[in-house]
């Protein structure tokens, strides 16, 4: 079982994350529990990385982490969302045509837009967009167009001194 000993069960947080929409603080735990799910080995009760997000796809937490990014715009759901994004679609080619299906490029350029002076935010979102980009050519022009290019651009410059946004 996948939410067995010692690891996270996402089937428990989707639920947590969509009986409490409005909590900011439970969607912020939500995204992050489901980053972490999707990329830390002692998370998924000794199964791999591909299989666990799968696992998190099939259970709704791309649904649930994007819906949380569209309903609050904090620092914390956008960069908890961004990485639980990059998370799901991290070296999982399967999770990835999905994820533009659901709006995910348009949810990272939007918490490069709503939090330009977070580096966490601009971080996480840029991995992800790094990501959603090795879909092809649609998925790249679909972000330029959104303004990503721009965004990414002034997220490096205002951030010269963070090595992970650079």
């Amino acid at each position: 079982s996948v939410a067995g000993g010692g690891s996270i069960d996402v089937a428990m947080i989707v639920k947590s994350m969509r009986d409490s929409l409005s909590a900011d603080e439970v969607q912020a735990w939500g995204c992050g529990k489901i980053f972490e799910f999707c990329c830390a080995e002692w998370a998924g009760g000794g199964i791999g990385a591909e299989k666990r997000r799968l696992h998190a796809a099939e259970q709704g937490a791309m649904e649930r982490v994007l819906t949380a990014m569209g309903v609050h715009a904090s620092k914390d759901v956008q960069e908890w969302g961004c990485a639980a994004l990059w998370g799901l679609i991290r070296d999982c080619p399967a999770n990835r045509p999905r994820m533009i299906s659901l709006r995910g490029t348009e949810a990272a350029v939007r918490a490069l837009r709503q939090q330009p002076q977070a580096a966490a935010v601009q971080h996480w979102g840029c991995a992800a967009l790094a990501e959603l980009a090795k879909e092809g050519p649609e998925c790249r022009a679909l972000a330029v167009s959104l303004g990503a290019s721009d965004l990414v651009l002034q997220g490096m410059g205002a951030h010269l001194q963070e090595v992970q946004v650079q």
